[in-house]
């Protein structure tokens, strides 16, 4: 009688939101526009690249941080660079649906539901929610996304054209991703999703409401942290692939240079720093909120399926070991054969009171964040 019941639950959630392609006809010319021009943006930004890397300033931080390939050739330094940024964790953090949470997202009891990984337009359609409309700011002017009919109520079909939010683990976060996005990290198999990722030089979000000033045009928001972005460092703002991405990597310098009052070759030490190349992990600087921000945002425009778009999942040890939550956690592991692990380097704060998610995330922002590498 059990299996009768999930076999007719399990019916009724094909019927009522049917499982999309793992790459819909959209999302395929999406990142067929997009390829096109991150190839000329990278060509074009690669020599100011290895002038970065072949600079005093570079040279002489290198050999502090990094002293295994401070013997390298800039254009070397660059291949090892790219080797890296192609080897980096995709992750996504999301909440596990027993603790309070910024977003609405996949959770662990979603996850056991459905046969793929829910976006963030997807899971508040499924849980009778509303989905943020500003996450179409990005998606359409930054991503080529096709508008909505309506702009805050997609259909299930037009949800499924959309993406899932990555963060590139090129610093080596030890939760992957921030841990304030959710208390499990999903951390994506590279072969399956490589095809379907575009490269943003920075969060998205940050950006928007850093250099977009119709970004949040109701007073009741709150502002976003003090982040004195570069804005030109990233104009237009073209994404990359995981083929071509030379143009992020300058972006990503440029912008965030600003915020530490740094030229862009003491920007790029810090990252060489916190990278592989820096050698033993435990070694590494810690890293803090604004550190911890600077990844490049590598969104997977497709459906990836479970179990095998998947590689390993993270829990957050503070807020889910020993708990009921955790527990879940780890029959979700199992059921997929996931490899599961836990993350000790970082307690994020619970949101604070709000009226939207938006106004949670930026509150949380404002109140300041510690995240170390690993225990003290």
């Amino acid at each position: 009688m059990r299996y009768l019941r999930a076999c007719l639950l399990l019916l009724g959630v094909a019927s009522e939101f049917p499982e999309p392609p793992v790459q819909t006809d959209v999302q395929k010319a999406v990142i067929h526009t997009q390829a096109a021009k991150a190839q000329t943006a990278s060509k074009a930004a690669t020599s100011l690249v290895v002038n970065i890397l072949d600079s005093e300033i570079f040279r002489k931080g290198l050999k502090k941080c990094c002293s295994q390939v401070a013997k390298l050739s800039a254009p070397q330094l660059l291949e090892r660079l790219r080797a890296e940024v192609r080897a980096a964790e995709l992750a996504h953090s999301f909440p596990s649906g027993f603790t309070r949470a910024h977003f609405s997202d996949l959770t662990i009891p979603l996850a056991n539901r459905f046969g793929w990984f829910l976006n963030e337009w997807q899971a508040p359609i499924v849980q009778n929610e509303s989905a943020e409309s500003f996450y179409n700011l990005a998606e359409e002017n930054i991503f080529g996304c096709p508008p909505f009919k309506n702009d805050s109520k997609p259909t299930w079909d037009e949800a499924a054209d959309r993406m899932i939010y990555v963060a590139h683990n090129l610093r080596q976060l030890d939760t992957g991703s921030l841990p304030f996005f959710g208390d499990v990290t999903a951390i994506f198999h590279k072969p399956y999703v490589q095809d379907m990722v575009l490269i943003a030089a920075v969060d998205t979000g940050l950006f928007e409401m850093s250099c977009n000033a119709s970004a949040l045009p109701n007073s009741s928001h709150p502002r976003p942290p003090p982040f004195e972005f570069d804005c030109d460092s990233w104009a237009p703002p073209i994404v990359g692939t995981l083929q071509h991405f030379d143009h992020v990597i300058l972006s990503n310098l440029g912008v965030w240079a600003k915020v530490f009052n740094h030229t862009v070759e003491e920007q790029a030490i810090t990252l060489f720093s916190r990278s592989a190349l820096a050698g033993n992990y435990l070694d590494l600087p810690e890293v803090g909120f604004l550190d911890a921000s600077q990844y490049y945002e590598t969104n997977i425009i497709g459906n990836p399926r479970f179990p095998e778009g998947v590689s390993f999942l993270v829990g957050n040890f503070y807020t889910l070991f020993g708990t009921d939550g955790g527990r879940k956690l780890q029959l979700l592991a199992d059921r997929f054969s996931w490899p599961l692990v836990w993350a000790l380097g970082a307690k994020a704060r619970p949101p604070v009171n709000g009226t939207s998610r938006l106004h949670k995330f930026l509150g949380d922002l404002d109140r300041g964040f510690q995240m170390p590498s690993f225990p003290e």
